[in-house]
């Protein structure tokens, strides 16, 4: 179930909930304003490709390459940090 692996119940995921959204917190600051701020717009906000497009005066071609590179940049640093997902 997606509501059992957002909210885990056993200490050990909660440890390991804890320090994924640390590591993404420490990623997305390490990264540009305008890509931390498409990346949130999409996947915290839940806005479009359009929307963001619209919102930030770009293409949507351009909102899709830049959420491509960062969710790979996202990947790899996750990795490095010795975090599967």
């Amino acid at each position: 179930e997606l509501a059992e692996a957002l909210s885990p119940e056993d200490p050990e995921s909660k440890v390991e909930a804890k320090a994924l959204g640390k590591a993404i917190n420490l990623f997305l600051w390490s990264q540009s304003k305008e890509n931390r701020v498409i990346f949130l717009r999409r996947y915290w906000y839940l806005d479009t490709i359009a929307e963001i497009a619209h919102r930030y005066g770009m293409s949507e071609s351009k909102v899709k390459t830049q959420l491509h590179r960062t969710r790979r940049k996202l990947q790899l640093f996750l990795e490095k940090e010795g975090i599967m997902v």
